[in-house]
């Protein structure tokens, strides 16, 4: 997915800043009232996994694609939230 988003573009060497919001579905067993909250955005999603832990699977998945090395992102951002299903979108901006 990462190869096709980056359009054949050779990884690039400069600073990176990425945000990664890692999507998750409501259990199964929440109440409607709950998982209707939990979908409007008044929940945030803070069990496990943990946002670093997310962040440094999206980073070295990346390696050689995106960048030549993840030591490279200069600034990163993590949020955790509920959606309809899970899923992550990764948005990435070089810096100058």
């Amino acid at each position: 997915a990462g190869r096709i988003a980056w359009r054949g573009q050779e990884p690039t060497g400069d600073p990176i800043l990425i945000t990664v919001t890692a999507f998750f579905a409501p259990p199964s067993s929440w109440s409607k009232r709950k998982r209707a909250e939990a979908l409007s955005r008044l929940a945030w999603h803070t069990g496990k996994p943990d946002a670093d832990n997310i962040l440094k699977a999206v980073c070295d998945a990346l390696n050689g694609i995106v960048w030549h090395d993840d030591s490279q992102v200069a600034f990163a951002r993590v949020l955790k939230q509920y959606g309809e299903e899970a899923r992550l979108e990764i948005d990435i901006e070089r810096m100058p």
